[in-house]
């Protein structure tokens, strides 16, 4: 479930919400969860808001 957490909430930041996922990131990492599984999956929480975005920006949607 953390994981998951993590990669929503790093999607998230990563599209139109205005807040960091490196604190939740951190927080998890400081409880003792698995690093690289954190790292990889805000990853690709973080790679797929940023093709979501340019998917906007490709569309000319302003604003969703």
């Amino acid at each position: 479930m953390v994981y998951l957490i993590t990669f929503f909430v790093s999607l998230a930041a990563a599209t139109i919400l205005p807040f960091s996922s490196e604190a939740t990131l951190f927080y998890y990492i400081h409880n003792g969860h698995n690093l690289w599984a954190l790292f990889v999956t805000a990853g690709l929480g973080n790679i797929l808001g940023s093709v979501i975005n340019y998917a906007i920006g490709q569309k000319g949607i302003a604003c969703l």
